[in-house]
Order: structure tokens, then C-alpha cells, then sequence
């Protein structure tokens, strides 16, 4: 009995991949099992094609043997440890993952042992953000992480950016009640990215008549902060200081935005300066100058009293 070897000169696994091709035709008595320890954390390509089931080896003529090269691909995270095949007493290198059998006589066993790397590499692209696990800042692009394992992780801008979303190995992720995101049973490397959009709002100050202001020109950065100093003219003092409607204290003439999330209009009002009739200048001074007055009225009433009750004679 006869058959055609899948393995032929122009073929690829069940595919044609060439115009012409060689057909070898064996005798399917000379053909032997092939084996090997499969789910060890490995895959195989015969002749640059992934193996997903058995394969059968044919011996081929004296003249003619058949050759097989076997590449071992270890999984991400695992390296090889050793290799044994049966028709060798010795375990091969494992400095070289190829494996060439050719003139089969028997059955073929191949058995390789991996052992985990120093762990699977978990790496974060973020710019215009901080990445944290566990609460701590991550200061280094990439992390490592046993096989298996699990990682949590949230995000914070900088200022001037805004987040917008998570990717995982290419995949926009959600982010959980806990507001982080997870990487659950982690088998391989892994990508994260995370995106920032840089952002800026407008600063637009409306400032009447009576006075200046200084700050910094041009638009703000997101989360940024910004002083503005107001100088009113002579004869004029500051009125009121409004941010998008809301009005803000003002402290030795300086006012600040915090942390800016949206356009700002700002508005500052001056006002004329109140002249005082006993002064000529502001009237606190007046009331000031009515107080001291009150307060020497009050000390001289009281002195005369004193003076009256002292020179009149007790009855």
C-alpha cells in the first residue's frame, strides 16, 4: 500500500504553496508516530508550520530519506529548560530550539521541559498622565509579573491633559466600580496604553473703568493654576471680582483660579472711592476721625465729673 507524503516538496500543511511541486510516493508501512508532552507551556512548527494535532514520520528511501525540521516556540513568560528526543540518549542544547530528524526507523518521542522567566513583562505607555498600582506611582514603563498573576491599576492627569481612555493589548478596557482598571490572569505579555488628550481653556477678562489687572497672558493648561493682580487707579477702589458668574474673594489685591476645568471669563468692577466730608479723603477715614473725637468727648465729660464731685462739700 502507497501513499502521498503531505510533507512533499510544494506543500504547507494541507495547501498548495507552489506551481510545481515534487510528489513523493511512500510505502505507508514505513511510517512512525510522532509524540510529544503537549500543554507544557510550548508549540511546535514542522517545517514552518504550526502542529495542532499528531504528526506521522516517513522513513523515505536510502536514497531519498525524508528530513523534518521541528522548531520549538516556547509561550511568553517560559523558556526551555531541556530537550530530550528518544533517539538520542542525551538531552540536546537548548542554546538551539531546531530539531532536524531525517531517516526514521521508529517511533519518535520529543519531550521538553520549560520553566518560567523571571516573570511576564506588563508595559504602560502614559504620557500626560501618572499610572498607579496599589496606590503607588509607577515610575518605570514596565513592570514584571508572575505567570497567572493579577494587577489593578488606576490613572491620573497631568496638568494640561485630560484622560481618555484605557487600552489592553489593543482593546479599549472598562474601568471598575473601584475606579481602576484590571489585567486579570496574566499568561503572556502584556501592552497597556493610556491616553491623554492635552488640553487648554480660553482666559477672557473683562475689567471696567478705575483700575488694571496682571497675569500671566493666554490660555490656560487643564488643572492649572493662575494670580491675578488687580491695581485700582486713584480715586477708585476694587468693587467685586466675578469667575464664570461666581464671585471670589480677593486678598491684597490678587485673586487665583484653581485647578481650570473650563473657559474662564473673568470679570473685575471698580468703583469710585467714597470721599470723606471731614478728611477729604475716604470716609472710614471720617468715621475714624469722629471715633477719636467721641472718645476724647467722652474722656473730658468724665474728668469734669470727677472735678465737680471732688469740690463739692459732703452733707
Amino acid at each position: 500500500a502507497y501513499q502521498i507524503d503531505g510533507y512533499g516538496k510544494g506543500l504547507s500543511g494541507s495547501g498548495l504553496d507552489a506551481q510545481k511541486m515534487e510528489i513523493n510516493v511512500v510505502d505507508s508501512a514505513s511510517s512512525y508516530s510522532f509524540t510529544y508532552n503537549k500543554g507544557n507551556h510550548y508549540t511546535l512548527k514542522v517545517d514552518g508550520v504550526p502542529l495542532e494535532g499528531d504528526l506521522t514520520l516517513y522513513q523515505g528511501s536510502s536514497s531519498r530519506p525524508f528530513k523534518y525540521t521541528i522548531e520549538i516556540v516556547p509561550e511568553d513568560g517560559y523558556k526551555v529548560e531541556r530537550i530530550k528526543l528518544s533517539t538520542n540518549p542525551n538531552y540536546l542544547p537548548v542554546n538551539n530550539l531546531t530539531i532536524e530528524i531525517e531517516n526514521v526507523k521508529s517511533d519518535v518521542t520529543l519531550t521538553v521541559d520549560t520553566i518560567l522567566t523571571e516573570g511576564i513583562r506588563v508595559t504602560f505607555e502614559n504620557y500626560g498622565g501618572k499610572v498607579f498600582i496599589d496606590g503607588q506611582e509607577l515610575l518605570r514603563s514596565e513592570i514584571s509579573v508572575g505567570r497567572g498573576e493579577n494587577i489593578k491599576f488606576s490613572v491620573e492627569e497631568n496638568i494640561g491633559y485630560k484622560f481618555d481612555k484605557v487600552f489592553i493589548d489593543g482593546e479599549e478596557a472598562s474601568v471598575g466600580e473601584d475606579g481602576q482598571y484590571s489585567i486579570t490572569n496574566i499568561l503572556k505579555n502584556v501592552r497597556v496604553v493610556v491616553e491623554f488628550v492635552h488640553t487648554t481653556y480660553s482666559v477672557q477678562v473683562q475689567s471696567g473703568v478705575g483700575g488694571m489687572y496682571s497675569a500671566q497672558s493666554g490660555d490656560i493648561d487643564r488643572g492649572d493654576r493662575r494670580t491675578f493682580t488687580v491695581s485700582p487707579s486713584s480715586g477708585y477702589v476694587l468693587d467685586y471680582v466675578t469667575v464664570n458668574g461666581k464671585q471670589v474673594s480677593v486678598s491684597n489685591n490678587q485673586f487665583t483660579v484653581d485647578d481650570a476645568s473650563e473657559d474662564l471669563v473673568i470679570v473685575i468692577s471698580f468703583k469710585k472711592q467714597q470721599k470723606g466730608f471731614l478728611s477729604g479723603d475716604s470716609i472710614v477715614l471720617d468715621y475714624f476721625i469722629i471715633f477719636i473725637i467721641l472718645l476724647v468727648l467722652f474722656g473730658v465729660s468724665k474728668f469734669a465729673v470727677y472735678l465737680i464731685r471732688k469740690k463739692m462739700p459732703l452733707k
